[in-house]
């Protein structure tokens, strides 16, 4: 098992064999320790990962329970094989040993349902994300102070902040300067078009294209590397921090943010 520092991304929704994003607040026991509060992340048929505060051994035995909606609680055993510290929390990797939950029974509205209407949850002490991320795939570019625009992937963004992957090694606490176009595809859950009224004459409407459709530009904004790692042989994922930024571009990001979550609710609805 390896200790070191850096940032696992998000959990992706895939396969039948690919982890369940979660973000789950849980209590972990560990034999001779006080029980601890962590975060599930993502939970998959024979591994998970989870972050805490606290520091477990290599291999190290640990059980916690899953507590998903419209289900009882279940006990989760596993055995540590990976650990990476990420400021003052550790990202565990577990090795799933004994579970009752199905992995292909947790259906999207399971793992949609926001964390604030689970009930008798522990509290997490500032391990889960004060803006919730969404799920996001497209190219932007960024520089930093040296160097000309270079070509990145985004994978996930917030109101606050994204995850990238590149192919350069940048340093922690480093500044960039981003620019991207968020995808507009998501925006296809909105109607086309809507009804609106005339003041002057409450009995005369019409149909006008809807605004909440209209395409995302640019963003121009300046960010900071607070997590790094090294994915695969010259391939780097970063977590990035927001710094200033105009209300415009706040008021993208979080219409970006809304849609993605729109989209979702929709298609579940449709299923």
């Amino acid at each position: 098992m390896s200790a070191r520092t850096g940032n696992l991304g998000e959990g992706m929704l895939g396969s039948d064999s690919s982890p369940i994003s979660l973000e789950c607040p849980t209590t972990i026991s560990a034999r001779g320790m006080s029980p601890s509060n962590a975060v599930v992340e993502t939970l998959g048929p024979d591994s998970c990962r989870l972050r805490s505060v606290v520091m477990f051994d290599p291999q190290a035995f640990l059980e916690f329970e899953v507590r998903l909606a419209g289900r009882p609680p279940t006990t989760v055993r596993g055995r540590v094989t990976d650990r990476i510290r990420v400021g003052p929390r550790f990202i565990y990797t577990l090795a799933i040993e004994s579970t009752a939950i199905s992995i292909d029974s947790i259906t999207p509205e399971t793992r949609l349902r926001p964390i604030s209407s689970f009930k008798d949850i522990p509290e997490t002490h500032g391990l889960m994300r004060a803006k919730p991320r969404s799920q996001a795939e497209f190219s932007l570019q960024y520089r930093t102070a040296r160097e000309g625009f270079k070509h990145a992937k985004a994978e996930n963004v917030s109101t606050g902040g994204l995850l990238i992957t590149c192919g350069d090694a940048l340093t922690e606490n480093a500044v960039l300067e981003l620019q991207f176009t968020l995808p507009s595809d998501v925006l296809s859950g909105y109607p086309a078009y809507t009804t609106v009224f005339d003041l002057r004459n409450p009995f005369k409407r019409k149909t006008v294209p809807s605004k909440l459709r209209r395409p995302f530009e640019e963003v121009v904004v300046s960010a900071r590397i607070t997590r790094c790692q090294s994915i695969a042989p010259g391939v780097y994922q970063y977590g990035l921090a927001f710094l200033s930024m105009d209300p415009g571009t706040r008021q993208e990001l979080a219409r970006y943010v809304d849609a993605v979550r729109h989209r979702h609710r929709h298609k579940l609805r449709c299923s």
